[in-house]
């Protein structure tokens, strides 16, 4: 991750012409870097830290009205690192482990809508290997999603 220095930042609120998005939070020159917040008309939103005008570092992004959520660490605009994927409003399905560029990447949980959880091994979006979780594998799994 690349440590990003507060000297030469502004804070701002920028309305997105074309799209009516609304991004506040501090900029470089014209580019959004440090801590920010954008948000789409129709609802998605990300909020967390860019570098050069991407999302790096921390950061959640959600889904506009699906309640679909990213959330960990991003680079380059992409999910890179180790993050956390909802995928409906009640966030009773979900996907945590790793990612590279956007993709399913490493180790990972993921809990099934029926409540089954299991261990997953992906590679570059691959799924290379899934068994049913151990009581462990869910407790370890809830103290990374809480």
């Amino acid at each position: 991750m690349t440590m990003m220095s507060t000297e030469g930042l502004e804070f701002k609120t920028y309305l997105y012409q074309n799209t009516g998005a609304v991004y506040e939070g501090t900029f470089k020159g014209k580019m959004r870097h440090g801590q920010g917040h954008w948000k789409h008309p129709n609802g998605e939103l990300f909020e967390g830290e860019y570098f050069d005008n991407r999302q790096n570092g921390k950061g959640i992004y959600l889904f506009g009205s699906t309640g679909k959520m990213d959330a960990g660490d991003w680079a380059d605009g992409q999910m890179d690192g180790t993050g956390i994927y909802f995928f409906n409003a009640d966030k009773t399905t979900y996907y945590v482990g790793g990612y590279n560029k956007e993709k399913k990447n490493g180790f990972g949980y993921y809990l099934y809508e029926s409540g089954v959880m299991t261990v997953q091994t992906w590679n570059h979006g691959t799924l290379t290997n899934e068994v049913e979780s151990t009581v462990v594998d869910r407790i370890t799994c809830a103290a990374q999603v809480h």
